[in-house]
């Protein structure tokens, strides 16, 4: 109760905050990808309380030697047409709980990029958050800095990047392309221009997102110094705080009942 109080009156008081409360309850411009394996495993799920999150989503992915091309994701196009050099922030607080290998990841970012503006050569990347001297830590939260923490990886030209300031440097005009220009650069990709979750899009990156499972909780994505943070599973100020006040009334009759 007092951690659903507390991040009750937090979220009233935060500006440029994006509420996720469901699966189906998105904002505009956002959608979940989800593609299982033959088998039925592939879900994204509301979590309360789970490793200790108050609120967070669950993403679960296929296994890649049943069905290949699994997706277990949220995408959106509202970065569409945006330079990778413009992004100024971009954290995320995950736990990665399991999947099948040595190299399997927590929930991650995948960006569908063309490498500038009207060259529409493939440029798109992953993050992996436990690479490059990130530690492997399965089963606790921890909050990532993506613009330096783990690596990028661009299957297309077989290049890793350091830090994302590594890959514009190489790239300075890459660029989140339209839904006509990913197909056109990668026909059946199944997300958008820009996603968080698993996604077994290439065959390079499959070891990545191999039967995983994790939380999301937030992330925060900053463009040109505005950053816009995202709460995933926790309700909208107004219901949140109604719940909190129905709690509070439910204890109360407790007490007295004792």
């Amino acid at each position: 109760l007092a951690a659903v109080c507390t991040l009750a009156l937090a979220a009233t008081a935060v500006a440029d905050v994006v509420y996720m409360p469901t699966t189906t309850n998105l904002p505009a411009g956002w959608s979940t990808v989800l593609k299982p394996d033959s088998g039925g495993r592939g879900s994204i799920s509301v979590k309360i309380g789970s490793y200790g999150l108050p609120f967070s989503f669950q993403f679960t992915n296929g296994d890649k030697d049943k069905t290949a091309r699994c997706w277990s994701a949220l995408t959106t196009d509202i970065f569409d047409n945006i330079r990778v050099s413009q992004i100024t922030a971009l954290n995320i607080t995950v736990v990665g709980i399991e999947g099948d290998g040595s190299s399997w990841s927590p929930p991650h970012f995948v960006f569908a990029l063309k490498k500038a503006p009207t060259n529409l050569s493939n440029r798109f990347i992953e993050w992996i958050p436990w690479e490059d001297g990130t530690p492997r830590e399965p089963q606790q939260v921890r909050t990532y800095d993506a613009l330096v923490d783990g690596r990028w990886y661009c299957p297309w030209v077989g290049g890793y990047y350091s830090t994302l300031a590594a890959f514009v440097a190489a790239y300075p005009d890459a660029t989140f392309a339209t839904a006509s220009e990913i197909q056109t650069m990668l026909s059946g990709f199944s997300g958008k221009s820009f996603s968080v979750g698993y996604a077994d899009w290439v065959t390079e990156v499959q070891k990545y997102n191999d039967s995983a499972r994790g939380l999301v909780s937030q992330f925060e994505v900053g463009i040109d110094g505005v950053t816009t943070t995202y709460l995933l599973g926790v309700p909208e100020p107004g219901s949140l705080l109604a719940l909190v006040t129905g709690l509070v009334g439910l204890a109360g009759v407790i007490r007295r009942r004792r």
